[in-house]
C-alpha cells in the first residue's frame, strides 16, 4: 500500500475490511509519510507510531520497519514497514 493509506479518512474501517482478504501469515507493506500534517496531496497522513497502534488495534501482531528516508516533496520522512498477522 505504497502512498495509498494517506487517502483514507477511516483507516480502521478499511483495515478491518482488508484483514479477511489476507492469507494465513499474510502481511501488509506500507510506505507512508511520517507526519500528521495534511496537505492537498496527502490529506490523511499517519505517523509511524500511530500506524503501529492502528495495526495492533485491528489484529496485527508484528511490525518491522524496513527503511526511512527524506521525502523529496515534504519535510516529513517517508517510511516503509511490514505488518504481519
Amino acid at each position: 500500500m505504497a502512498n495509498s493509506l494517506h487517502y483514507v479518512p477511516d483507516k480502521p474501517a478499511l483495515l478491518k475490511k482488508l484483514l479477511p482478504c489476507l492469507r494465513p501469515a499474510g502481511c501488509f507493506v506500507i510506505v507512508e509519510y511520517d507526519t500528521d500534517l495534511a496537505n492537498p496531496w496527502v490529506p490523511y497522513p499517519i505517523r509511524y507510531a500511530a500506524l503501529k497502534g492502528l495495526f495492533a488495534s485491528v489484529g496485527f501482531a508484528s511490525v518491522t520497519k524496513l527503511a526511512e528516508r527524506p521525502s523529496g516533496y515534504s519535510r516529513a520522512n517517508l517510511y516503509a514497514v511490514t505488518f504481519t498477522i
